[in-house]
């Protein structure tokens, strides 16, 4: 309609993270499939970078020095992977170093998705991933997230302000608009996550090869000794193997344990998997990405919001377990009525970018 645009992404695209990585990943195809010219632009932030730069802790204590040296090895192995995979999928600008200069030649600048706004994972408000720099396009968040308990009481004048560097705004959940919401008078859009913007078929693209045996597969971002323990029950009852995807740099040395699984590595597991057991958001989007049986882990007394969300709008609350469940819910996936979802939340996001870009239109030609 309004014919190719420069697109820049601002994002997190070098955390050693499946989900931010892949998510990135997942937001320059689904734009550049829209007929658009795409890039990730190269800003790092430096706290994220700098917990990942993991050092070699000598010790006396022989336990504790081989336990260190698992780790450099491991987190080295998987920087190593994580490399690969930005090299050959994302199309990177040249460095930006988020100070004075201005980000420049971009009709448009989508900041997200991913939890971008959430201080607690960039040491602070960010101000590029808020909006506060210099540049000459229209600026729109695409699907952002944070915690839930991210920000402090004395903030709201501090987000009040970095909204207003926004024409349009998106964010992953129904939640957060809320909470948005009170800080400006904008309109807040709901988007899903941009995993779910591709098809298993478009995902299939970046899979390494396939793993010989039938398994179960854990991916646990928290509470991964019940995750595992729940999995190990599945297992033993279909006969199948199981598979660790660690997504922390440890120490265990086990057959089962695929501590330093690159990207694609990742997406290959998922795609695989006869079943999956997770805790994870991302976890659960390839899960239903790729149509498997699965098993989302949340305990009675506790909640995960943005797993909870995704799986309430896909009518999908039956695949959580807790602590307790020793039967699983062996019922199939009716993917024929989640894809038709999926469809819908596809056409939202579509007509976000579409009044977007109606917004750049008007602003490069009035």
């Amino acid at each position: 309609m309004f014919g190719k645009m420069k697109i820049g992404i601002l994002t997190f695209h070098n955390a050693l993270n499946y989900g931010a990585v892949l998510q990135a990943y997942a937001t320059q195809v689904f734009f550049t499939q829209l007929g658009h010219d795409v890039t990730i632009l190269n800003y790092k932030n430096r706290y994220i970078e700098n917990v990942y730069k993991k050092r070699l802790a000598f010790s006396f204590n022989i336990k504790e020095l081989v336990v260190s040296v698992l780790v450099f090895v491991f987190n080295n192995l998987k920087k190593h992977g994580y490399s690969n995979f930005i090299e050959k999928y994302l199309q990177l600008s040249e460095p930006i170093d988020g100070d004075e200069n201005p980000v420049s030649g971009y009709d448009l600048i989508f900041v997200g998705s991913d939890q971008v706004w959430n201080p607690k994972q960039t040491d602070g408000f960010d101000k590029m991933y808020w909006g506060d720099f210099k540049h000459d396009g229209v600026l729109a968040s695409w699907a952002a997230s944070f915690r839930e308990n991210a920000f402090e009481k004395n903030d709201g004048a501090k987000i009040t302000e970095y909204l207003k560097n926004f024409d349009s705004i998106s964010v992953r959940e129904h939640h957060l608009k809320t909470m948005l919401s009170k800080f400006t008078d904008k309109n807040i859009s709901v988007l899903q996550d941009p995993t779910l913007m591709l098809w298993k078929d478009d995902w299939a693209k970046v899979c390494s090869s396939r793993p010989s045996q039938k398994y179960v597969l854990v991916y646990a971002m928290v509470d991964e000794a019940l995750v595992v323990e729940k999995a190990k029950l599945l297992a033993m009852d279909r006969g199948l193997d199981l598979i660790i995807l660690n997504p922390y740099t440890n120490a265990k040395v086990s057959s089962n344990y695929k501590q330093y699984a690159s990207p694609q590595e990742f997406v290959s597991y998922m795609k695989n998997a006869d079943v999956i057991v997770t805790s994870s958001f991302h976890g659960t989007a390839f899960s239903i990405i790729f149509e498997k049986e699965f098993y989302c882990v949340i305990r009675k007394l506790k909640t995960n919001v943005r797993i909870e969300a995704l799986l309430a709008t896909l009518g999908l609350q039956n695949r959580i377990i807790d602590e307790e469940t020793i039967h699983f819910d062996n019922s199939d996936v009716d993917y024929v009525k989640v894809n038709a979802i999926r469809r819908q939340e596809i056409e939202k996001s579509k007509n976000f970018i579409g009044e977007v870009l109606t917004r750049a239109h008007s602003v490069f030609h009035s």
